[in-house]
């Protein structure tokens, strides 16, 4: 038994440290990446939330890059276990369902992440977002006017 215990620790230790290696390449990666053209990358979290720290890190360090805009939105749903989120906003909650039922789904996260208002991933995994980046599909632009008094959209 203390054999096989010992072979299941050594394989384990050896996928975690070869993970870390390759997180260390994405995050080489993702700081490299440049945008020529405008990039949004929207963060749902919560102060109640023991995972979103390292995605609110990166999504600090995605803000001082040209041409992304980075966007945090801090749900309600954690509110009821006792803890408040004092950034918390109804519109962050129902911006998120939005875009879950937009993709079929009714299934919500924290951290979850999106690019360009499609791709949708646990803001902490860099490879995914590096991923997202890679792969976007560039954001649609719009014509504004104004007209006696009116924006045209």
């Amino acid at each position: 038994m203390m054999k096989y215990f010992t072979i299941l620790l050594a394989v384990a230790l050896t996928f975690f440290l070869w993970s870390k290696g390759l997180e260390a390449k994405y995050n080489e990666e993702l700081q490299a990446m440049s945008f020529e053209s405008p990039v949004v990358v929207e963060l749902f979290t919560s102060q109640s939330c023991s995972s979103c720290p390292p995605a609110d890190a990166i999504l600090k360090d995605l803000s001082a890059k040209d041409n992304v805009i980075t966007l945090g939105f801090h749900v309600t749903y954690w509110n009821h276990l006792s803890w408040q989120d004092t950034v918390s906003k109804e519109f962050s909650t129902k911006r998120q369902r939005a875009y879950s039922a937009s993709a079929g789904s009714n299934r919500v996260y924290t951290p979850q992440m999106i690019v360009n208002g499609r791709t949708q991933f646990v803001g902490s995994h860099e490879a995914e977002l590096t991923k997202a980046l890679k792969n976007r599909r560039p954001i649609e632009t719009v014509s504004l006017s104004k007209d006696r008094g009116f924006i045209n959209i």
